[in-house]
């Protein structure tokens, strides 16, 4: 092992310009750097930067005897411990479930770096030259705004507490007042739910404790008025740049109840018509292709965000034009049974009138028939009458004849008695 004081600050500095360099390029270039990789024809997986910089870390901690002499035994068993789990966990999920394992695994090793910083942390590398350009950098960054808004907060905490630590009191004010002037406020709250829900909560926690060890100091009352004035503006804050309606849905218990059971019914109807279906799924999908140049690589995660809202803007476009062509539909499927019912009404009315119709001549042959029954009836009365009328003719000269042979029958008489 190396002790000289000399090898340890280089090693230190060596270690903390690293983990710095690591980091601010995770902040800026985002998953485009965090998934820059190596791949061995041994492995079946790729090894990711953040393992390059893990095994680094390793390798130059090794350095820092001073430190890890520091380390109580039951701590030190402790990580050495939770590392033995971490590998037979790994390497038992890698049997059983293949590659996949490791990288669920990372999930327990990454906190490691959090062991490596208190390694490399020395407080004579960060001089006030150093304090002015990290918290210059952090204000740039601010102002360009280049990084995603969950780092907001860290940057602020960061800032304020080297502002916070310079000796000079100009120095001190007008950086904190740069802070506070360029900081982004709106993206504290402009996040997720559960971002704006542990933003606000750490503002609380952070205010609460400057308050409480203030007002040990009584006499101190400039403070204790400033600590409350800024409570006040946190807080107006919030409530103004808040999506109240977002933030209030963290503590509506009921209208999560209502969103689980709606998930679950659509659950339920998309089990019953669920099918199996063979996926081919990569443990790992090129991000980017290229090696790493910031310019580059910034233009590129950029134009990969700019395709992705893109992609999601024509979707919920898509999305709209099924619906109106839905709606079209719909309006065309009402008018086409509307006019079918039209029809099919104007078929029975065909029907009926036609019906009507043959009643009528139906109707017209019966009354021609009746006029012609009439006529005959009517011509049948007139023959009865001239034969009524001809009988009495004929009764009347018979009469006549019966009158005449009557009166001859008695010149008959009359002649004979003479």
């Amino acid at each position: 092992m190396i002790t000289s004081n000399k090898n340890y600050n280089i090693t230190s500095t060596c270690g903390i310009i690293i983990l710095g360099l690591f980091s601010f390029c995770y902040i800026v270039f985002g998953s485009v750097f965090a998934e820059m990789h190596v791949r061995l024809s041994f492995l079946d997986f790729p090894i990711f930067i953040g393992e390059v910089l893990l095994f680094i870390c390793f390798i130059l901690s090794t350095f820092m005897y001073k430190k890890i002499k520091e380390i109580p035994v039951k701590h030190g068993l402790c990580l050495i411990l939770y590392s033995i789990f971490i590998l037979i966990k790994a390497l038992y999920g890698y049997l059983t479930w293949g590659p996949l394992a490791f990288r669920h695994a990372a999930l327990f090793y990454y906190p490691f770096f959090a062991v490596f910083s208190y390694f490399f942390y020395s407080s004579k590398f960060f001089d006030v030259k150093r304090k002015v350009l990290i918290i210059s950098i952090i204000l740039l960054m601010f102002v360009f705004w280049s990084f995603r808004s969950d780092w907001v907060y860290g940057f602020l905490c960061i800032s304020l507490v080297m502002a916070r630590s310079f000796s000079n009191k100009w120095m001190k004010g007008i950086f904190i007042a740069l802070i506070l002037i360029l900081m982004p406020y709106k993206y504290l709250f402009n996040t997720s739910r559960m971002g704006m829900l542990s933003n606000f909560a750490s503002i609380i926690f952070v205010v609460s404790v400057l308050c409480f060890f203030v007002l040990q100091n009584r006499k101190n009352w400039v403070k204790v008025a400033i600590i409350v004035i800024i409570s006040i503006f946190v807080v107006l804050g919030f409530y103004r740049m808040v999506n109240k309606d977002k933030f209030l849905s963290i503590f509506n218990v009921a209208q999560m109840r209502q969103m689980i059971a709606s998930y679950d019914n659509r659950l339920k109807e998309g089990l019953g018509e669920f099918t199996h279906r063979k996926l081919n799924v990569e443990l790992y999908n090129e991000n980017l292709s290229g090696y790493f140049a910031g310019d580059k690589l910034l233009d590129e995660e950029r134009k990969a965000l700019k395709a992705r809202a893109e992609r999601k803007k024509a979707q919920n476009k898509a999305v709209l034009q099924k619906k109106e062509i839905f709606k079209k539909r719909k309006k065309q499927i009402t008018k086409i049974i509307k006019l079918k019912t039209e029809i099919q009404m104007l078929e029975e009315v065909k029907k009926i009138e036609i019906a009507s119709i043959d009643m009528l001549d139906k109707n017209k042959e019966s009354a021609d028939t009746i006029i012609e029954l009439e006529t005959e009836k009517q011509l049948m009365e007139e023959e009865v009458k001239k034969i009524e009328i001809a009988s009495i003719d004929m009764l009347d000269k018979n009469k006549e004849s019966a009158d005449t042979i009557i009166e001859l029958e008695t010149e008959k008489q009359l002649m004979e008695e003479e």
